[in-house]
């Protein structure tokens, strides 16, 4: 039986976001079609049979977090003007996330690396060694957990 050290999937999801902060233009509001690449591991750190349930579920979670979440949404900075704006306007076809910081890749792959779906996978005997968000073909952001090693 194969030994296997991790596992990743690929989730692709599209949203709008600003920089508000930012000099340049990047500062409006924008969209992007993101891809997010989400590793597990096993939490003991020890190899594990390639055929373990588990890891659907983890890609389950992660995708319905998503989803729900994030796809076509607008991703603000929580501390934005504009997210008082964007609050609560579903009746007109806008929804928002706020989230700590600019809503830039590495701060997106931050907030994913402690969301829900990365402290339940504890419960299935797994955590997330990395995730990478790609806003763009050309940049990536990867967030790794605390048990990296470089």
């Amino acid at each position: 039986m194969a030994m296997i050290q991790a596992v990743s999937w690929t989730i692709p999801f599209s949203a709008a976001h600003r920089l508000y902060r930012h000099e340049s233009r990047s500062r409006f509001v924008h969209g992007h079609n993101y891809t997010v690449t989400i590793a597990v591991e096993p939490r003991n750190g020890n190899a594990i049979p390639s055929v373990m349930y588990d890891y659907a579920k983890a890609e389950t979670m992660y995708r319905k977090w998503i989803a729900n979440r994030l796809d076509h949404t607008l991703i603000l900075a929580a501390d934005d003007p504009l997210l008082d704006i964007a609050n609560g306007r579903a009746d007109m076809g806008l929804r928002s996330f706020p989230i700590a910081g600019e809503p830039t890749a590495g701060n997106i792959a931050t907030m994913l690396m402690r969301c829900e779906p990365a402290i339940e996978l504890a419960d299935l005997g797994l955590r997330v060694q990395a995730i990478t968000v790609s806003p763009t073909a050309e940049y990536q952001a990867t967030e790794y957990n605390e048990n990296h090693k470089s």
